[in-house]
């Protein structure tokens, strides 16, 4: 007895829904929103992976990954303006 494969189909091949993309105004944002969290993962992974290197005095790789942080901050606006806020707050510490 032969089963028919569309049982066993999920619900968006069912109704020919592909990628989970509905139509929504929303889905759009909730991209954006996305691909944001996924780079600030990514940049808190480097941060660690940074942190480690130094800590095993791996400072060659140390300051690669530090070069690859840097080009991450100029690419997101976010990270960038948080970067220049630090600076400023450092400057301002220093004046003091």
């Amino acid at each position: 007895m032969a089963v028919s494969s569309s049982n066993h189909s999920s619900p968006s091949e069912r109704d020919g829904t592909e990628g989970g993309d509905d139509g929504i105004v929303g889905s759009e944002g909730d991209k954006t929103a996305a691909s944001f969290l996924s780079r600030s993962q990514t940049y808190s992974l480097l941060k660690q992976q940074m942190a480690v290197a130094a800590k095993f005095e791996d400072y060659k790789e140390a300051a690669r990954i530090r070069d690859s942080l840097k080009s991450f901050e100029e690419e997101e606006p976010v990270l960038r303006l948080r970067r220049l806020m630090r600076k400023a707050i450092d400057e301002e510490s220093v004046q003091s």
